[in-house]
């Protein structure tokens, strides 16, 4: 089983690239330090969660949402962090059209309306998760049973291999078919 990194910091590329994407959506001076914080928020949130041989393994609890609805609570925490206010993040990022972002080891990508938007990629991972390494498996010639036929003729049943008994009617059914 492959093991998580228990401490993930917020120079991680992913948290770092995620933040910085984050916080370009508030025109304020204060860019900078909000996508910092979001970063740490981040980092700590996923430390223990990363796992670089299964980059998607945990990406629902990496996932990061935003709708009319609220702000992940992550998104909350970092910008009370960095002293701005939650609410207009909010709306900043609801009226974008910005939806979810998923920080995954060796990626970051957001949905924004019906566009998914990679945000960082480290090239070292495929487009699709689920896609594993195909093995090239030699043919093997199947060796039959010793209960199965050999071909040879066997007085113990003269049915062919395989073939299936014929079914037999429980008593009383007969009696029933057509009776209807």
């Amino acid at each position: 089983m492959p093991n998580a990194l228990t401490k993930l910091t917020a120079s991680a590329p992913e948290c770092s690239a995620a933040g910085k994407w984050i916080a370009s959506h508030v025109q304020t001076s204060e860019q900078g330090k909000l996508a910092s914080c979001i970063a740490e928020v981040l980092a700590e949130r996923y430390s223990g969660h990363w796992y670089l041989d299964e980059p998607h393994r945990g990406s629902g609890y990496r996932a990061i949402s935003c709708s009319v609805h609220g702000l992940d609570q992550l998104l909350v925490k970092a910008a009370e962090r960095a002293k701005q206010d939650p609410k207009k993040l909010l709306d900043l990022l609801v009226n974008r059209g910005v939806q979810t972002v998923w920080v995954n080891p060796g990626e970051v990508k957001a949905q924004s309306g019906k566009n998914v938007l990679r945000i960082f990629s480290d090239g070292a991972h495929a487009d699709n998760p689920y896609e594993k390494p195909r093995l090239k498996m030699p043919e093997r010639v199947r060796t039959p049973s010793p209960t199965e036929s050999t071909g040879s003729n066997s007085s113990a049943s003269s049915r062919p291999t395989g073939a299936v008994p014929s079914l037999i009617q429980p008593p009383g059914l007969s009696s029933l078919v057509g009776a209807c």
